[in-house]
C-alpha cells in the first residue's frame, strides 16, 4: 500500500489535511503529517520530515503532498 506524507508550512493545516484524508481513505492508507518549523512557527523542518518519512516507509512508495515550493526543497533535503 502506498503511504502518504503531508508537508505544510503550517502545523494546523497539515493536521487538518491529514484528518480529512484519513476519513476519505477509510483507514486503508497510512497517512502522517509534517507541518511547521521545529520551534512551532510557520515553516518546515527537515528533521521532522525525515522522521515522518521513516514512519510511513512502504515498499510500494510514499506520496508526498506539499503546500509551497520551498516545502519541496525541504523534502528533497530530507530524502
Amino acid at each position: 500500500m502506498v503511504s502518504l506524507l503531508i508537508v505544510s508550512h503550517s502545523a494546523q493545516l497539515a493536521a487538518g489535511v491529514k484528518e480529512f484524508a484519513e476519513q476519505v481513505a477509510g483507514g486503508k492508507v497510512h497517512i502522517v503529517d509534517a507541518g511547521g518549523a521545529a520551534d512551532g512557527s510557520l515553516g518546515t523542518s527537515v528533521d521532522r520530515i525525515q522522521e515522518r518519512l521513516r514512519q510511513v516507509a512502504s515498499p510500494e512508495g510514499t506520496l508526498v503532498l506539499v503546500d509551497l515550493g520551498s516545502a519541496v526543497l525541504s523534502v528533497e533535503m530530507a530524502i
